[in-house]
């Protein structure tokens, strides 16, 4: 099978984000943005919750009601949305940006965007899989894949999407020439979404990038997840902390935040539009039978019961 390989110049930004400290988380990603850009980065990658940090993960459920209630904000008229985009406009650079609370309507998604150097959003992302967690305190289910074309094509997971090989493999069979997962940070690091993202970085032929971060309350230590970088043939690339190694494309922003710049190869595979339709068809296939199979499991059920 023949492939192609092109270079990708992405910045990560692996950056601390305080609780519910929407202005300095700010003027943290205002720094990386713009240092990404001095470095020649065309696209940086910014973590999930950027205004408020994962407050999903470290505050007590009273909290979460209220947090909920008054910090979901309106894509694109909300207040993060607009610092998007005008700090794309400045560094004339395409952001994309994990997760968001995003209220529409009476329903709260977990929303991420991505946003052209002229300021538009380009591309909108509802996480699709939601844990017994999420649906207890209110959050709704996206209904659409988001795949993004910013001269290459990001496929966008975010945080419980990457255990589920489908989300992964449907971004492929959409052209997706990388994978972007946005995990959720918590107080301890699941060791098993290494394997998992190595996995579907193999399965699906493309490199895949997990955007990790630091959490702080005031000045105490609360959560450190790695930035991981996985490549189909490679394996994990690069593992970043703010205490790893010190590599040449890496930007030491402050003490808190570092910025890595990525040169990832593409493994696009040819003819893709061929590729697209059997795997579709497999899918298809799959799926089929087994909707087919529950039908019956569940008549059975039916007929025991009565």
């Amino acid at each position: 099978m023949e492939k192609r390989y092109n270079l990708m110049k992405i910045a990560i930004a692996h950056m601390t984000l305080k609780l519910l400290s929407k202005k300095l988380n700010f003027e943290r990603a205002k720094k990386v943005v713009h240092e990404a850009k001095q470095k020649g980065a065309k696209v940086v990658i910014l973590p999930s919750m950027i205004n408020l940090g994962p407050a999903i993960s470290f505050t007590s459920p009273a909290q979460l009601k209220s947090i909920l209630k008054n910090h979901a904000e309106r894509i694109p008229s909300g207040g993060t949305a607009y610092f998007l985009s005008t700090l794309a406009v400045q560094n004339s650079i395409f952001i994309i940006s994990g997760p968001i609370l995003e209220r529409a309507g009476p329903k709260v998604f977990l929303t991420s965007l991505a946003i052209s150097p002229t300021g538009n959003i380009v591309g909108k992302y509802r996480k699709i899989v939601l844990s017994h967690s999420d649906i207890s305190i209110g959050l709704s289910s996206g209904k659409s894949l988001e795949v993004v074309d910013m001269k290459e094509k990001y496929g966008i997971m975010a945080e419980w999407d990457s255990y589920h090989p489908e989300i992964a493999r449907g971004l492929t069979i959409l052209g997706s020439t990388v994978l972007i997962n946005f995990p959720r940070i918590e107080p301890v690091f699941d060791k098993k979404l290494k394997k998992i993202l190595e996995t579907r970085s193999i399965e699906n032929n493309v490199p895949i990038m997990s955007i990790g971060g630091i959490i702080k309350s005031q000045d105490q230590f609360l959560a450190e997840f790695p930035s991981l970088i996985y490549d189909p043939y490679e394996g994990l690339l690069e593992e970043i902390t703010l205490e790893s190694k010190k590599e040449e494309k890496t930007m030491k922003v402050s003490d808190e935040d570092k910025v890595v710049l990525l040169e990832l190869q593409n493994y696009t595979q040819k003819p893709q539009l061929q590729e697209q339709k059997y795997l579709m068809e497999l899918f298809t296939t799959v799926y089929k039978d087994l909707k087919k199979k529950m039908e019956g499991q569940e008549e059975e059920a039916t007929k025991h019961s009565e």
